[in-house]
C-alpha cells in the first residue's frame, strides 16, 4: 500500500494506492472510498482513473459541508450540492486533476 499526503482546507489528507489484497475498502468491488472522519481516500492501483478521483474527492468536499449532521430533504440536500458546485467547482476539479496527473496515473511519489 503506497500513500502520499495532501493538505486541503489546512486538513492534511492521506491518498492511498492499494492493491485487491489490501482488503481496506469496504465494498470489495468498488474502485475507491472516501473515509471523511478519518480524511482518507483510498483507490484501487487496477482502477484508477480520472472520473473515480473526481467523485472520490466531490465525498471529500461535501464532507466539509457537514450535512451528515441535518435531517435534509432531497430539495435541500440538491441545493446544497448546487451551492457547493457553483463555488468550489475549480477547486474540486483542480484537485482532481493534481491527484491524478501528478501521484496516481504513473508517477506515485511513495510516503511511509
Amino acid at each position: 500500500m503506497d500513500y502520499f499526503k495532501k493538505t486541503i482546507y489546512d486538513d492534511e489528507w492521506q491518498i492511498y494506492l492499494i492493491d485487491k489484497d489490501d482488503h481496506v475498502i469496504a465494498d470489495e468491488n468498488s474502485l475507491a472510498e472516501t473515509d471523511a472522519e478519518k480524511k482518507e481516500i483510498y483507490f484501487r492501483r487496477e482502477g484508477v482513473d480520472l472520473q473515480t478521483v473526481r467523485h472520490e474527492c466531490w465525498h471529500l468536499f461535501v464532507s466539509y459541508t457537514f450535512t451528515d449532521t441535518a435531517n435534509l430533504d432531497q430539495i435541500q440536500t440538491e441545493e446544497i450540492a448546487a451551492e457547493l458546485f457553483s463555488y468550489q467547482a475549480d477547486k474540486i476539479l483542480n484537485i482532481s486533476n493534481e491527484i491524478y496527473k501528478d501521484q496516481l496515473s504513473g508517477g506515485f511519489s511513495v510516503m511511509k
